[in-house]
């Protein structure tokens, strides 16, 4: 949370609310960033359909991605295992193009935790290289 205060260090136009906290009409007015997996934050269940990766519970304790268009050397299904861990990192329009939604969800607190530092400010640049210019600054990542 800190890296993410960081990129706007006035804060001015910065709120943070818990889950339980937000309410629709929030949504609907500001840009806004979901940490954590659908399973803690059911905000996440808003946008599911629209991503490619879904971080989807296979019990109360565990989650798998699923990949829903796997290209030639992508899996299918990520699980994640002690040593592994998967973050799914996703920009995108919010409906009407009235704004963006950042969404930064793990299998893990720690794999949350390190998508978060991958959007740190030193690594904006190094994923603006990787993803070009094109026409759309919107983006899905597996990590």
């Amino acid at each position: 949370m800190q890296k993410i205060m960081a990129l706007n260090p006035g804060g001015a136009n910065l709120h943070l609310y818990n889950a339980r906290e937000y309410t629709p009409a929030l949504l609907t007015r500001d840009n806004v960033i979901l940490l954590g997996n659908p399973t803690s934050n059911p905000w996440f269940d808003l946008f599911q359909d629209r991503l490619n990766f879904r971080e989807e519970p296979e019990s109360q304790i565990e989650s798998v991605v699923t990949n829903n268009g796997p290209t030639a050397h992508e899996g299918a299904t990520y699980v994640p295992t002690n040593d592994i861990a998967y973050g799914v990192v996703a920009l995108m329009p919010k409906a009407g193009h009235t704004g963006t939604i950042l969404l930064i969800e793990g299998t893990s607190s720690k794999a949350t935790e390190a998508c978060g530092s991958f959007l740190s400010k030193e690594q904006l640049p190094v994923l603006a290289k990787l993803l070009g210019t094109g026409d759309s600054p919107f983006f899905e990542l597996l990590l």
